[in-house]
């Protein structure tokens, strides 16, 4: 199992590992097939997919409404600082780690590798960094992923395993101001179970399966043997080694995935079926997103008053 070393793309790797098991090679039974919705939108808002061929992000409808990585990274930021000064009031010295999110994390990994420029970098696995690397037992060239020469990141604090010093770790981490950025209380309403069946719905569709079989016919075509057991992938494709017949192989299939706009159709039928979401939804979901803009404006502010940039 991947893993983060330093505690990064948690909810991430968790929807990954949900959609990886909805497009794992289980056949589609012809009665339960679905058509995607075809009213168009009423609200307004923006139901079309965001593909970034570039740094291989991909956003979907729901998505532009739900605290982004980089802020819930912020928001952990300032919570921590709120944690820090209320500890130095009490006479313990303490300043936390400040780890930026790394934008390696945010490239999409829904449909496995799909960019030239990630999988000229990383072959089949997932993009993460050295240290990631390290912790995730990935090979490069045969060889692990030495040791960073880099100095951990800075932070110190004096004993905090005194009696004294939990019991004000634990008031100071329960206090308003600390709970103020925390992102579990940035509940997302009823809308999230619907946006998030989307995935579901849309394997579940005549054009999935079209798009599917012209991807794994492309790759036929080419000699590549697709993987029985999971629609999207091939046979010798390795998720922890970086070499260059791992990259050539990555490149074939994002090849094939771009000859018959593989990922274009799959992000659109998922996005079709978010989008009546977005219609019933549309006021709290503007509401829900102004709230959570209105808090991290406040974390960033925090943090610059310390004199913290993220």
């Amino acid at each position: 199992m991947l893993t983060a070393s330093s505690g990064r793309g948690a909810r991430s790797a968790v929807f990954a590992g949900v959609v990886a098991l909805v497009l794992a090679g289980c056949s589609t039974n012809e009665d339960s097939r679905v058509a995607p919705p075809t009213e168009a939108s009423t609200s307004g808002l923006d139901v079309s997919p965001t593909l970034d061929r570039e740094s291989g992000a991909i956003v979907f409808p729901g998505d532009r409404f739900d605290v982004t990585n980089a802020e819930a990274v912020l928001l952990a930021a300032a919570s921590g600082y709120v944690v820090k000064d209320c500890i130095n009031d009490h006479g313990i010295s303490f300043s936390p780690p400040v780890d930026a999110w790394d934008p390696l994390y945010d490239v999409s990994s829904y449909f496995g590798v799909w960019t030239v420029p990630v999988a000229e970098r990383f072959g089949f696995v997932s993009p993460m960094t050295s240290a990631d690397m390290r912790a995730n037992d990935v090979m490069v060239d045969g060889e692990p992923v030495p040791e960073s020469s880099e100095p951990p990141a800075a932070w110190r604090s004096n004993d905090l395993g005194s009696e004294e010093a939990q019991a004000v770790i634990a008031a100071c981490s329960s206090a308003d101001g600390a709970a103020r950025f925390d992102q579990l209380a940035l509940t997302a309403g009823p809308w999230q179970a619907d946006l998030d069946s989307a995935f579901d719905a849309a394997r579940q569709t005549q054009e999935w399966d079209d798009a599917v079989d012209e991807y794994r016919g492309c790759l036929s075509d080419k000699g590549i043997a697709p993987d029985p057991d999971d629609e999207l992938a091939v046979v010798g494709q390795d998720l922890y080694a970086i070499d260059a017949e791992q990259i050539s192989l990555a490149l074939e299939v994002v090849g094939c995935k771009d000859d018959v706009m593989l990922v274009d159709r799959l992000a659109g039928l998922v996005s079709a079926f978010q989008a009546p979401v977005i219609d019933e939804y549309a006021t709290d979901l503007v509401a829900y997103r102004a709230s959570v803009d209105a808090v991290v404006a406040e974390a960033r502010a925090l943090l610059a008053d310390h004199g913290v940039s993220l």
